[in-house]
Formats: structure tokens, sequence, C-alpha cells
């Protein structure tokens, strides 16, 4: 019996010095090396464990370890990564690094050292995206980043935006990148905002996402990276990253940002006095006289200085304030961390009565319960309201307010003798003021991921995401609108929600053989599903409009009404296995399945598969007594990505309602609305890259360049077919568009002495984007409608997407060009001569007369005709990019940011009306001052109503390029020491200018401009103007 208890007490003692063994805690603090100052947020790690903290506000850590051997990994962004034996009372100083090979940053279903990458991708941090303070993510990461170009609609609060990587790979099929935030796959749908269509402007389905809230944005550009997503990777994929939380100390942060924003630029229209002048040159009786009688003769002179004129631009545009709150709290400790953000924004727009609110929620949780299972949550709620009607367009595209307010006349004509409507006499301050429109979007984004380490090298992660989101929009004109006058109240309604998940299942491998070889791999399937519903509603005939859109029971008339649901579905299976040899020489290879529903049973599946090399060239033993070069890596790379966004059951037969006549009755029934083509399958792009990083001088100077060629096939095409078909388009596999480009991206320490540094970021892309087939036809017209020109541009064979097809302009017909009656006796009166081209001279139309404008014979043969017409313009730049330097001296910071674009032409459609085409619209006043008359003959513009309305010609097109002040921030940080005395960790102010200054040749509002047909995405039709904002912000921790 004693030697049973002496045994057991003998155990227990073994199990508590085990215990106390295991449980050995280890304290330190981590300060810079050359300040001594505590940096805040280091990681520390136990090596080859997933243990981990980081240090809190003083830069103080606590973790336990296992073994009194134990190595701890200490890293901070911008310092170099050191290993050192725990002990205790560590005192752990950290240098500055600009090498930033050991930075991890996010792929495809997991993550990798930077020095490992074989792919080619780019990104930005917060740091970065904070610099702007703005409101919008895509303005933020504008010109950041070398390969994505990245184009907002206007300066509308929450407009759309358009984001290109590496070049257009579609024509009727999306070409946005594959959005993955947290784990949740989103697909850019702006049908996911509602819309009646009564404004061509764009709300950004995206606007929610504060920047605020965000770590990092990783872009994969290359086949190698983006494969492993298959049908979704062909545009390239955004990887968005959310903040997470941290050990330690609870850290609370505050910010608020103050800013108001006025218009880049004011358009030169006439004013009111010199809008006279131009109606008199006219000869606009009906403008200068009234119709005092009735009698149908505008004979009496209208007394302008009894009537109120207008600055419409003045009017309606205003300094715009804008208030952002940012809340956030973070903190846990060794095994659970949390990060909390609030956020809360109220804008207005530069024009009066539109106003945009945003309000933010994210949480995001992680928990180890123990060494081999953890989990994660995170959430992004965001709910905004767009309101007001300030847009650009309506039931034609130069109706809306923008438009007005550079097109409408500026005297306040309303008598009994002028049709407010045909006349153009309505104030563009009528439709603000007396309509009603409101835009909401909610949207929530979840997800959850669990990861069991079964060994310390075999892991298992499973990921839910889940995507929701809910618009409404709601409009009412009232009868004393333009838009209301005629149906007498006009009120619209239109709801939209979504939802969508995808889970995934993932097997991760990681294995060291020796030391010579590394194995990282990778298997999972991926289940997706996307639901969308809307329904849309208008009536018109309000009899009492006092409730407006609020009780559409009091509408006379249902004018349309509609409903659609649709699905789609897709199943993949993926793999990844990446191999390291001898620390030098990568091998990443990976192949993905997916099957899609948009497709018939026997093309439901494709196949994707890549494969990449790299060699770190600087770590071979040739290169070691060359040591001005810290990092030499060569990457090649090939891989196939698919497209399959096109509207669902393409390949199926529909049936459409429609009515027919039947003993003078309308019956309703339904035809054949499409061809089915049950052989539909995937749009394949195969992307070949070969890529250089170069790094220098211990990495102060860092260089990388990427070549690379795209060529997509099978391209998703609602092609024209026979007539006979009893169809006008099919959806097919036809044509081939390539791809191929140059991309360059160089940072560089310039100056670090002294407490004085000095950084310079600069990137360059250069993309040539080709179609090679279209299959039968040489062309597709694309169609612009909404305006008296629609069709000026095409896609052809041979040229890249965005060409803009019409006449040369040869410019204007002058009186020598002509003969008259009496041998062309000069006496003549201009008005009474009877004009006569010249023999020898070509004309397009009919009757030329001098003034009107001119076109070239191009092909030669004496007649200005159709076969004429050719390449005008191009909307893709040259080259686009973007250079950021950075002032840093002691507790002060200067941020200077440039962005450009080059080569690309805008179809400037305003033209039509700013150059005299309407008898009422206002015009700019160079036209104005040098149009052509008989006293100045000139060749730059028509005479007045001279203008050729529907015809497109390089008239109208205008050279984009455009370099841009984007960021101008000047900071100061409290040092910390009197950051304390006010019970703040730290206390940080800026002064940020955005959009300061545009060097362009361009003459519409901004050279800015993305139309929201992206085969020609250079045409302007006056959009919302673009803001020029100044911006004081205020940032604390606690």
């Amino acid at each position: 019996m004693k030697t049973r208890l002496l045994v057991s007490l003998i155990l227990l003692f073994l199990f508590q010095v085990n215990d106390s063994l295991a449980q050995i805690e280890v304290k330190g603090v981590v300060t810079d090396d050359t300040t001594g100052d505590p940096l805040i947020g280091a990681t520390v790690l136990v090596k080859d464990t997933s243990k981990g903290t980081i240090t809190d506000l003083d830069g103080v850590f606590t973790i336990s370890v296992d073994d009194e051997n134990a190595i701890l990994v200490i890293s901070y962004a911008g310092y170099k990564r050191i290993e050192l034996k725990v002990q205790s009372n560590m005192q752990i100083r950290l240098k500055e690094s600009d090498d930033l090979l050991d930075e991890f940053v996010v792929i495809g279903y997991g993550s990798q050292r930077r020095s490992d990458l074989t792919g080619s991708l780019t990104g930005v941090k917060n740091e970065t995206l904070m610099e702007s303070r703005s409101t919008d993510l895509f303005s933020a990461m504008q010109g950041r980043m070398s390969g994505v170009q990245i184009s907002t609609d206007s300066g509308q609060p929450g407009a759309g935006m358009n984001i290109i990587v590496r070049g257009q790979t579609s024509i009727n099929g999306s070409s946005s990148p594959l959005f993955v935030i947290d784990g949740v796959q989103i697909d850019v749908n702006f049908d996911e905002v509602a819309s009646t269509g009564s404004s061509q402007a764009r709300v950004n389905p995206l606007t929610g996402i504060n920047p605020a809230d965000i770590e990092s944005i990783e872009v994969l550009k290359d086949a190698s990276a983006t494969a492993i997503y298959g049908s979704r990777g062909a545009n390239g994929v955004v990887i968005i990253t959310t903040k997470a939380g941290s050990s330690g100390r609870t850290v609370v942060s505050y910010s608020l940002d103050a800013s108001v924003s006025e218009p880049i630029r004011r358009m030169p229209v006439l004013s009111p006095d010199d809008y006279l002048v131009y109606q008199a040159q006219r000869g606009n009786s009906q403008f200068l006289n009234e119709d005092t009688n009735r009698d149908g003769t505008f004979d009496t002179p209208r007394d302008f200085g009894q009537l109120r004129s207008f600055d419409w631009q003045d009017e309606a545009l205003r300094a715009g304030v804008t208030m952002q709150h940012q809340f956030g709290i973070r903190g846990g400790n060794n095994s659970t961390n949390y990060s909390i953000g609030i956020g809360v924004l109220n804008q207005e727009g530069l024009v009066v009565n539109n106003d945009y609110s945003q309000y933010n929620m994210r949480l995001r949780l992680n928990t180890n319960v123990n060494e081999k299972l953890s989990f994660g949550f995170s959430s992004n709620a965001s709910y905004s309201v767009l309101s007001g009607v300030a847009n650009n367009g309506g039931p034609n595209s130069f109706t809306g307010i923008t438009q007005q307010l550079l097109l409408a006349n500026p005297w306040n004509i309303l008598t009994d003798d002028v049709d407010l409507v045909s006349d153009g006499y309505i104030s563009p301050l009528d439709l603000i003021q007396k309509s009603d429109k409101s835009t909401n979007i909610l949207r929530l984004i979840s997800s959850v991921n669990m990861s069991y380490k079964f060994t310390d090298n075999l892991k298992y992660t499973g990921v839910l995401g889940t995507n929701v989101s809910q618009s409404k929009v709601k409009e009412y004109y009232g009868s004393e609108t333009s838009w209301g006058r005629l149906p007498n109240g006009l009120a619209r309604l239109k709801e939209v929600s979504t939802y969508s998940y995808n889970h995934s299942s993932q097997l991760h491998y990681n294995k060291s053989i020796g030391t010579n070889h590394q194995i990282d791999a990778m298997a999972a399937f991926e289940v997706f599903h996307y639901n969308f519903e809307d329904f849309a509603n208008t009536v018109s005939g309000f009899e009492d409009e006092t409730t407006g859109v609020n009780n559409i029971t009091k509408g006379a008339a249902v004018t349309s009404y509609s409903t659609q649901r649709y699905n789609n579905n897709r199943l993949s299976y993926l793999s990844r296995i990446n191999y390291t040899l001898f620390d030098k020489y990568l091998i990443t290879a990976s192949i993905r399945a997916d099957g899609s529903d948009k497709f018939g049973a026997d093309n439901r599946w494709g196949y994707f598969p890549s494969a990449a090399f790299g060699w770190r060239i600087s770590d071979e033993g040739f290169m070691q007594d060359i040591r001005s070069v810290s990092n030499l890596k060569l990457r090649l790379s090939y891989g196939a990505t698919g497209n399959e966004r096109i509207p669902p059951y393409t390949y199926l037969a529909q049936l459409d309602p429609v009515f027919y006549a039947s003993n003078d009755a309308m019956i309703f029934g339904l035809a054949p609305g499409s061809l089915p083509n049950p052989n539909l399958k995937w749009e394949v792009t195969n992307q070949f890259n070969a890529g250089i990083d170069l790094g220098l001088f211990d990495g102060r100077l860092n260089f990388s360049a990427d070549v690379y060629q795209k060529i997509t096939t099978d391209l998703l095409l609602n092609a024209p077919i026979p007539a006979q078909s009893g169809f006008t388009a099919q959806w097919q596999n036809i044509g081939r568009i390539d791809n191929y480009g140059l991309e360059l991206e160089i940072s560089s320490v310039n100056y670090d002495k002294n407490n004085f540094t000095w950084r310079t970021d600069f990137n360059i892309s250069f993309n040539r984007n080709k179609i090679i087939d279209l299959g039968s036809a040489d062309f597709i017209p694309i169609s612009t409608q909404g305006d008296f020109q629609s069709n000026i541009g095409r896609a052809a064979v041979g040229q890249p997407i965005g060409t803009m097809f019409g006449f040369v302009f040869d410019g204007i017909y002058q009186i020598e060009d002509f003969t008259w009656q009496n041998n062309s006796d000069p006496s003549i009166p201009h008005g009474s001569r009877n004009y006569v081209l010249r023999d020898d001279l070509p004309a397009y139309t009919g009757n030329p007369q001098p003034g009107r404008m001119k076109y070239a014979d191009t092909n030669g043969d004496g007649v200005i005709n159709d076969e004429d017409r050719q390449i005008i313009g191009q909307s893709n730049p040259k080259h686009f990019g973007g250079i950021n330097n950075t002032f840093n001296y002691k507790n002060f910071e200067l941020s200077i940011f440039f962005q450009w674009s080059y080569g690309n032409d805008l179809f400037n459609a305003s033209k039509v009306r700013l150059n005299g085409g309407e008898p009422w619209a206002n015009v700019v006043q160079d036209y104005f001052v040098n149009h052509w008359t008989p006293e100045n003959p000139s060749n730059q513009y028509p005479a007045h109503g001279a203008i050729d309305r529907q015809i497109a010609s390089s008239y109208y097109v205008e050279d984009g390029s455009y370099l841009r002040l984007k960021t101008l921030s000047f900071g100061y940080s409290l040092p910390r020491a009197m950051a304390r005395k006010i019970g703040m960790a730290s206390l940080k102010a800026n002064i940020i200018g955005n959009n300061l200054l545009t060097w362009t040749n361009y003459t519409g509002w901004d050279p800015e401009v993305n139309f929201n047909n992206p085969l020609l995405a250079g045409l302007d039709r006056i959009p919302y103007p673009r803001a020029r904002t100044f911006t004081l912000s205020l940032n604390a921790t606690f």
C-alpha cells in the first residue's frame, strides 16, 4: 500500500514538473534599434509552431513555450526578422530593413513568402490606401499597382467603377476580376444595385467596402497565380483581407475625417449676356421676341431686363461637406483575438440635394481551441443610401441634371407663349427640387473557417462564405418637371435581392525533406451558388401628388412591370503543389476542374492547369561576391483560366411574353425568345508570363518587371445570325482576343540619414489588345443608344477593343469651295446666294454649304460615302501608372502621389450640343468666339446649326491623356511621450488634398471617362463632375 502511494506521489510530481515545463512564460519588449521606440504589433512566433502573439502599445509581449530551448521568431513590417533563444526579460531591438522578401502575401487558398512566389502579383497595404483618406476604396487603389487599370464612372458619391487586369479579354462576357473578401468570392454585378434605367450612371455594388477596415489588397495577375480559381480567374483576382485582431493589450482607435469638395473645373459655357448675343446671331426670334397678340408671330422684343438669369453651375453645384468617423477595437490573448470596426459616413455630393450616407460594421474573430484546432469568423455589414436626382442621363442621354447644368438656357422665361419642354426652358433646378429619388444598398459579407492539424505536416481547412445583398430604388418626378410633365407625375420602383455562398474543404500538406527539399501541397473541392431576384414597376397619372412614390396606388396607369429570378451553380476540384529545391529553385503546379450549369450537359466541365518556375539566382555561389545584389529572381509561368460570365440559361431555348392583335384586341401570348445552343462551352484564356525581381543595396532599390501574353479563345459572343432563323442573334463560341504587355515596378529608399527619409514607389504598365478572330464576321458594330450618334465604334478583327469608327473630319467648307449666281458675283449677299459645290470637291451630304463640316475622301475614289469611314480613335491608353514620393523627417510626413494615363482617345459627344447643334442649348465660349462665319472663315468650328449631329467623325475625338496630382498629404505625429500625457498611445493629424491639379488637353469636364459600355469606355456624355477634395484627418489610438 505504501509502495503504491509512493509511486503515485512520484508520478504526480513528474506530471507537475512536466506541466510546469510546458508552461514556461516568456516576457520581453521589442523596440526600434535606432530610436528605442516600442514597436506596436510586432509578431512573436515560436519557431516551427503555430503559437504566437504580438506586442502591445508598449512593445511588450508575453508568450508561453514548451521548452526552455525554444526559438522565438520576431518580425515587424519594414524591419529585419530575427530569431532568438528564449530567456527571461528579453530586450529585443529590431533594425529597419528595406528588403520585403520575408513579407508574407495572400495568394489563392493560402499565403506565401514573397521570396517564394513564382507567379505575378501586386498589392497595397492599409497605410498606402489610407494616404488619400478616400471614402471610395477603388479611388484609393487607382494608380498604385502595375497592370491594374482602375477608372471610376464619375465624381458622383458611390459611382460605378471599372477594373481591368492586363487588358480586356472578352466582348460580351465580363472582364472584371474576381473579388475574394476574407474568403468570400464575389463577382461584380452592377445589376445588384437597383436601377430603373432613368439614369445611365452606375452605382458601385461594392461601395460598402470601407478602406479603413482593410489590412491588405493583393491582385493576382498571371495564370500561375489565378488558375487555382479556374473559371473565375481569367480576368485576375483581387484578394481583400480585413484587419485581424491581436493578442495582448486591447487597442482602441478613432479617426475623424472632415472634407470639403468642389468641382475640379467649371465648364466655360456662355454667360446670360453672351447667350443673348448667341441667340441673336442664330436669329432665334421665338427666344428674343414675344407673341403678345397670339397671332403666331414673335414680333415684340422681349424685355430681358425684367427677367431673371442664372449661371446653372453656380446654382446647382456646391461645396460638398463630408464627415467620416471610424472606430476600432482589437485585442485578445494567446488563444483568441478579435477586431471590431464601425464606420459612419455622411457625404454631400457636388450637386445640391445629392447626398450619400454609409454605415459599416465589421467583426473578425480567431481562436485556437488547442494546438490542433482553430476557428475563425469574419463579417462585414454595410448599409448605404444615395439620394437626389443627380445623374448623367434620363430617358435619353442628355436630359439628366449634369447635362442640363451646361446646356440649359440661362434665362428664366415662363410666359404662356413658350412650350416648357420643346423650347428648352425647363430649369435644371426643377428636376432637382421637385423630384425624389433614393437608392439604398444593404450588404452582408460573412465567412467562417475551421482548421485542424492532423499532424505537424497535414492540416484540414474548411471555409464557408456568404454574400447577401438587398437594394431598392424609389423615384418620383412631379408634373412640374421635364420628366414628369407629360405623364402628369411619374413613379418608378425597383427592388433587387441576391445571395450567394461558397464552401471549400482543403487539405494542406507541408513537409521539409532534409535541408534541400520543401513540399507545400494543397487539394480541395468547392461548391458555389448564386441567386438573383428583382421586381420593377412604373406608374403614371397622379391626380394627387402629395405622397409621390410612397403611394403608387394613386397613379392611374401602370406603365410597365417586370420580375425575374435566376441562379447559377458551380462545382470545383482543385490542387496545387509548391516544391522548393536547395531553397533557390521554385516549382509550382496546379490544376482545377470547374463544372457550371451555364452550359449544356456535354460541356459543363472545364479544366484549367498551370505551371511556374522560379530561380533565386542571387543565392547561387557565383553571385556571392556581388554584394550590391541582395535579390535576383527569375520567374516563368503558364496557365489556363476560364470565363463563364454570361447570362444564365443562354444555351437553352427560352419563351418571351408577346402581345398580338386579334378582333381589335391585344391578346397575351408566348413566343420563342432565343435560339438554343447545347454546344456552348467555356471561354478560355491561356497566359504566358516571364518576370524578374531585382533587389540592390540591401533592398534599398527593388525592381520588378513582367512581360506577358494572354490568348483568349472560344469567345462567348452573342453573335448575329441569319434572319431566316427567326432570330437576330445566338450565343456562340466564336473568335479570339490577344493581350500582351509589359509591367514595371520600382521602389527605392533614396535617402535615409539624420532622421530624414525619402522613398519613391513607381509603376508603369503597357498593354496592347487585339481582336484576332470573330468567326465569319469582320466586325461587330457597337451601338450606344440615347443620342443622335449611336454607331460610333466597332469591335473589328485586327483592332483593339474600344475602337472608334467614323469619318475623318477635314475642316469646314469655305466660300471659295462653291460657285453661285452670276458667275459667283461677290456683290450678292451671303444669305441670298445659291451655293453649288465645285465639281472637283466631293461631298458626303446632299446639300453642302459654306460653314458646314467637311470629310476626307480617304480612299480617293472622288465620292465620300461609308467606304471612307475608318478608325478615328482608341479608348485604351498606351501606358498608365503612378509615382509616389514619401518624405519623413522626425514626426513629420509628406506624401506626393501622381497618377496618369497616356495615349487614349475620348469621343466627346457633348460637342454635338455644346457646339451649336441645338437651337436652345447653351454652347462653350471657344465655339462662340471661333465658329465659322463669312467674316471668320474658321476651319475649327462649323457655323451655327451646321454641325452634323448624326455623323460620327474625328471632329469629336480628342486626346484623353492626363497627368494628375492625385494626392498630397502632410502629416504630423505627436511624440509618444506627449501623447501618453493626454491619455493616448498615439495621435496623428493630416491635411490631404485629392485631385488637386490635372494637366490635360481635353476640353470636356474631366479626362477620366468610363462609359458604361466596356466596348467603348471612352465615350463622354457629360458625366457627374469630379471633385477636388480637401481633408483634415485626426487619428488617435488608446
